[in-house]
């Protein structure tokens, strides 16, 4: 009876394995890895609502009066869509105003941490409406999309540097020397 010994990635799979990591990584961060920052201030009763993307150009997604945003509140979808097993809920932070409801936060999932710092926002967000101060500056960062995405680079580059020697040393195999 033979056994057959496991044996270690090739160098093309692990290319293959990196590349797929490294695009990964690097669509995860562009993709979604925008910061948003709320902006107001009651003198010229404006509310200025922007993303700034991973390589620093803002897009200003909302510009509105003060006087029409009422509160902000995190809201929950996707918690059961009907079927047998429920989905994982994302959440997000959104301006109420008078004319409708606005998204200022990436949707994210149940990290516990970005659930946390959600409501944190947004209770700072009420607590300015409700009070008479000049400014209000809220920034929501994409943290764990950032990690996750530089984590998926870092293995992935390291999966291709790795898959970069054994294809050499394949290579190395046929040249007389």
């Amino acid at each position: 009876m033979q056994m057959i010994r496991p044996r270690k990635a090739g160098g093309c799979s692990s290319l293959v394995g990196g590349f797929i990591a490294v695009v990964t990584g690097a669509c995860l961060i562009l993709f979604l890895d925008s910061d948003v920052t709320l902006t107001c201030k009651r003198s010229t009763d404006t509310c200025v609502l922007e993303k700034t993307s991973v390589f620093g150009r803002k897009e200003v997604v909302a510009s509105l009066p003060l006087s029409r945003v009422k509160s902000a509140e995190v809201v929950s979808y996707g918690v059961n869509n009907g079927n047998r097993w429920p989905t994982k809920a994302t959440r997000q932070i959104v301006l109420k105003t008078d004319d409708g409801s606005i998204p200022f936060s990436n949707a994210s999932t149940n990290w516990t941490r970005e659930i946390r710092v959600q409501k944190q926002n947004a209770a700072k967000i009420n607590s300015y409406l409700s009070s008479s101060k000049e400014s209000l500056l809220v920034v929501q960062v994409a943290l764990t999309a950032k990690l996750v995405g530089y984590l998926f680079l870092a293995v992935g580059s390291f999966a291709l540097l790795l898959g970069f020697l054994g294809v050499l040393n394949i290579f190395r195999l046929f040249i007389p020397g």
